[in-house]
């Protein structure tokens, strides 16, 4: 989610950015290009908020898959938004205020420029939290009853393990190492979404399970008893077994 809010929050900048180009260049004093910019705000205002609204639905019903930026169909949701935020000024329910004084940009700009600043400021801020801090998660199955129940919420801390280097898998400030049952979140190591296991294809999709070996250790399943590197493990009250 926080690699979605990012480049929202780049797209929100890019038109703060350029509309701070366009001021010192007096661009807004054409009526016309005023217009112009506005129905461009509202459209990637409409388009953003569609298409996270349709992330967080996805999430909601299961559909998360973290190897993709995002998937056609919200790209479709949001596009469509983005056409509705483009003829928002000319629908009768319209607020946009046309009052302008000489010299100045129209009102409705000035507001479009404080949501351009305070949303890529608020988004960016947002992401930069969610990729190194802490990230909400929900459960979407039950393979870790009794501990998380089907719809449970929980926040993680990302920073424990350390910080990701973006596009490595090198990770810099670890805190510690993983140890047993510590219960983790992981993205499923799989490269094809066309290799199915676990009952289907699981390419990208985040799973959240409790450890009980580290790297070196041999784990078996005796008669559903769990041993490691040979040694009998006892049980503990959220173990289960199910053949």
């Amino acid at each position: 989610m926080e690699e979605k809010l990012f480049w929202v929050g780049i797209l929100v900048g890019l038109h703060f950015l350029l509309s701070e180009e366009f001021k010192k260049k007096n661009k807004f004093e054409d009526e016309k290009f005023s217009m112009f910019w506005h129905r461009t705000f509202m459209a990637i205002f409409a388009f953003s908020f569609g298409l996270l609204l349709s992330v967080v639905f996805d999430n909601r019903n299961g559909e998360i898959v973290t190897a993709q930026l995002f998937t056609l169909k919200q790209v479709i949701v949001g596009l469509v938004a983005a056409m509705l935020g483009w003829i928002y000024p000319d629908l009768p329910f319209s607020k946009t205020d046309k009052t302008k004084k000489p010299g100045e940009p129209a009102a409705y700009l000035k507001k479009d420029f404080e949501w351009s600043e305070t949303l890529f400021s608020a988004v960016i801020m947002a992401s930069i939290v969610m990729y190194i801090f802490l990230q909400a998660f929900k459960i979407p199955s039950g393979s870790m009853r009794t501990t998380f129940l089907e719809g449970d919420h929980l926040f993680v801390n990302k920073l424990i393990y350390g910080v990701k280097i973006p596009f490595t898998q090198k990770k810099v400030l670890k805190l510690r190492d993983i140890k047993r049952r510590d219960i983790v979140i992981f993205r499923f190591p799989s490269e094809d979404p066309q290799d199915f296991q676990c009952g289907g294809s699981q390419y990208g999709k985040d799973f959240i399970k409790r450890v009980i070996g580290l790297p070196g250790d041999t784990v078996e399943i005796r008669d559903g008893i769990v041993f490691i590197n040979g040694q009998k493990q006892d049980d503990e009250d959220y173990a289960r077994f199910v053949d």
